[in-house]
C-alpha cells in the first residue's frame, strides 16, 4: 500500500522498484499507521538519495536468530550515494541529517515508531557497499500452539 503511494515519484525519477515479499509471513504486533509512517520515510528516503535513476529494492521475509526467536525482517535499499560510513551511528539523531533540504526527522521518527513496536532499526551500506539499506526487524506474535501450551 505504501509502495503504491511512492509509484509516480518513482517513475517521475526513472527509479525501478523492486520487490520480493515472502507469500507466508508470520503476523506482528503493530500500529497500521505507523507502520506506514515508518515504511514511507523509510522509502522517501531512498527516493531522494537517487534524484535521476536507480533502483529501489524492498525484500520481505521471516528470519530466525535463534530457536524459538522468529522476525519479519525489511529490508529497504537504494542505489544511490550512500550514507558515508561515519555518519551511519548518527542517522536516527533527532536533527542529523546529510541532506541539503532536510530537517533531520525523518529517521528520527522511524527510531522512535520501531521502539514502540519493540523492533530493531538499523542503517548499513548497501549490497555490494553500493547505497544504503535500513533494516527493520519485528519480532513475530506467539504461534497459537506455543500459546496453548503456555496456558
Amino acid at each position: 500500500e505504501t509502495l503504491d503511494l511512492l509509484r509516480g515519484e518513482a517513475d517521475r525519477r526513472r527509479i525501478l522498484v523492486l520487490t520480493d515479499i515472502e507469500a507466508e509471513l508470520p503476523g506482528i504486533l503493530g500500529e497500521p499507521d505507523q507502520l506506514k509512517q515508518l515504511f514511507l520515510n523509510l522509502l522517501l528516503n531512498g527516493l531522494e538519495a537517487m534524484a535521476t535513476g536507480g533502483t529501489l529494492t524492498v525484500a520481505v521475509g521471516a528470519e530466525r536468530e535463534r530457536p524459538g526467536e522468529r522476525f519479519v525482517t525489511v529490508r529497504v535499499s537504494d542505489t544511490g550515494p550512500g550514507i558515508p560510513p561515519e555518519d551511519l551511528p548518527r542517522v536516527f539523531e533527532p536533527f542529523f541529517t546529510t541532506k541539503t533540504h532536510g530537517t533531520g526527522l525523518g529517521l528520527a521518527i522511524c527510531r522512535g515508531i520501531a521502539d514502540a513496536h519493540r523492533a530493531a532499526l538499523r542503517a548499513e551500506r548497501g549490497f555490494d557497499g553500493v547505497g544504503t539499506m535500513f533494516v527493520v526487524q519485528f519480532p513475530t506474535l506467539v504461534p497459537a500452539p506455543l500459546m496453548e501450551a503456555i496456558r
